[in-house]
């Protein structure tokens, strides 16, 4: 995993194996924060977390998850308190 800074904002963590299960998640770090995405298990998740904790020093006020499958959603349970944005 390694964290791109998109634009002032806008931060990627980029999984580069590009396996199954290695989804890529954002984080916008203005306002009360934004995650998008929040991997496909909870040491993924905790992986991106530290490095989001380097451009934003607390937990994000909202998770986005573009879709349902599993890569993109299970981190969501460390996010305790944020309110989860999704789709049906």
């Amino acid at each position: 995993m390694e964290m791109h800074q998109v634009s002032n904002h806008c931060f990627a963590v980029i999984n580069e194996k590009n396996r199954v299960c290695d989804a890529n998640s954002g984080l916008i770090n203005c306002g009360g924060g934004v995650v998008i995405d929040t991997q496909s298990d909870l040491s993924h998740a905790r992986q991106m977390i530290s490095m989001f904790s380097r451009v934003w020093p607390g937990m994000p006020d909202r998770v986005i998850n573009t879709h349902e499958d599993a890569d993109h959603v299970w981190g969501n349970q460390l996010f305790e308190g944020a309110e989860i944005i999704g789709h049906r």
